[in-house]
């Protein structure tokens, strides 16, 4: 994963507060 898209995530999961939900918002696996 690039840095930018490990940027994303962690701010897709600060705002859904879930890594769940993150992973659906990006259309990521969890493991990911």
């Amino acid at each position: 994963m690039l840095k930018l898209e490990a940027a994303a995530a962690f701010v897709a999961v600060a705002e859904s507060g879930s890594i769940t939900e993150a992973a659906r918002r990006m259309a990521l696996s969890k493991s990911v």
